[in-house]
């Protein structure tokens, strides 16, 4: 709705003037939650999920960290969190590449 309702650039706008950004969204933002009777809900929890996400796509750190804006990696840690059924599926990732790998260093006709 509010994407066919946009008349300039930006699909949250000054108000009076569509081609400038909103410069703080923090009273919007806490007006929404009041008439949404959401609780406790931060901007940055979206940055957090997608971060996430994001990790759990395959997306390396490294390539997260420049996505997010940051030059740690550290920071990139802040945001992505792993869940325990994404750490083991990366375990059986890592064990399903070392067969694999095993495999063609075994000569041929060896079982």
């Amino acid at each position: 709705m509010r994407l066919r309702a946009a008349q300039g650039a930006y699909l949250f706008p000054y108000d009076g003037d569509p081609n400038r950004p909103i410069p703080k969204i923090n009273n919007a933002h806490d007006r929404a939650l009041k008439r949404s009777g959401v609780r406790q809900f931060r901007l940055y929890d979206l940055r957090h999920t997608w971060a996430t996400r994001a990790a759990m796509s395959g997306i390396d750190l490294v390539k997260l960290a420049a996505l997010l804006g940051h030059c740690r990696i550290q920071m990139v840690l802040r945001y992505a969190h792993s869940t325990e059924e994404h750490q083991a599926e990366a375990i059986r990732r890592l064990e399903r590449f070392t067969l694999g790998k095993m495999a063609e260093t075994v000569p041929t006709g060896v079982q």
